[in-house]
């Protein structure tokens, strides 16, 4: 008996407690000292360059990912089929014994035009996910500006320079930021240096070769692989990049001895 008593009163002091914190929470909610936590708008730039990094990245990384197989091209358009896929040529001719011609000398400037123009429209979209994902959490984001940014390739990495105004009010609390840089690890720039020095040297009059295994020996970042039994006197140059993993193919045609001689 006494421990049914024991029982009904701890329940009935677990009810008591129950009803008093409900009624403490309460008495501050109507008496508006109990005010509702904000999300700050003080980590918007660095929320908003994180976001735009994850988003971009995607984007960026697939981008990378058909250019390095063509000779650094979306769409290459002086190509040889090889290994089912089509390969720039980045030094070409097609007079017998003369040294190739640098087909794209500004590669790199190239690549980064074939980035901007590949992601752009994605990247347009980041904004859009972008205002509807803090929309949400209380903020309104508003775009000032058409979408502009650049792209600059540098060693390890592909850095846009993101150019739209964003303003975001929270009860009249606003903020603008106009620019922001985000960056996406890669190792285009760096595998587009090797390409021009093998096209540096393919075309260097009187030599008209690279020494792939010796380069490969100098610099054991990289290695290259050669393949040269097409017989218009083309070269296909693999470059591996052991760091990350990624490869990057091309083409070249100099000092073309004709056939039957």
């Amino acid at each position: 008996m006494d421990e049914k008593m024991k029982g009904g009163q701890a329940t009935m002091w677990i009810v008591l407690a129950i009803v008093l914190l409900a009624s403490v929470i309460l008495f501050f909610l109507l008496s508006g000292d109990v005010k509702i936590i904000k999300p700050s708008t003080g980590d918007a730039p660095f929320e908003i360059q994180t976001f735009l990094e994850s988003c971009a990245s995607t984007s960026v990384s697939e981008a990378v990912d058909i250019m390095l197989p063509h000779g650094g091209f979306i769409q290459p358009r002086n190509i040889i089929r090889f290994d089912g896929g089509n390969v720039e040529y980045i030094c070409d001719t097609i007079q017998a014994y003369d040294p190739c011609i640098q087909q794209h000398p500004m590669l790199i400037n190239e690549m980064e035009m074939e980035i901007k123009n590949y992601i752009f429209d994605e990247l347009e979209d980041c904004f859009g996910e972008m205002a509807e994902k803090y929309g949400a959490r209380g903020w309104e984001m508003t775009f000032a500006s058409s979408l502009d940014f650049d792209v600059d390739l540098m060693p390890g990495k592909v850095v846009l320079d993101v150019r739209k105004e964003i303003v975001i009010d929270w009860e009249g609390d606003k903020k603008t930021f106009k620019e922001f840089d985000v960056e996406i690890k890669s190792p285009l720039y760096d595998l587009a240096k090797v390409a021009l020095e093998i096209a540096a040297q393919e075309g260097k009059p009187g030599q008209c070769y690279f020494e792939n295994v010796g380069y490969s020996l100098t610099y054991p970042r990289y290695n290259i692989e050669l393949y040269n039994l097409f017989p218009d006197g083309t070269k296909i140059f693999t470059i591996n990049d052991k760091k990350s993993g990624k490869f990057m193919r091309i083409a070249t045609r100099s000092c073309v001895v004709p056939r039957g001689i």
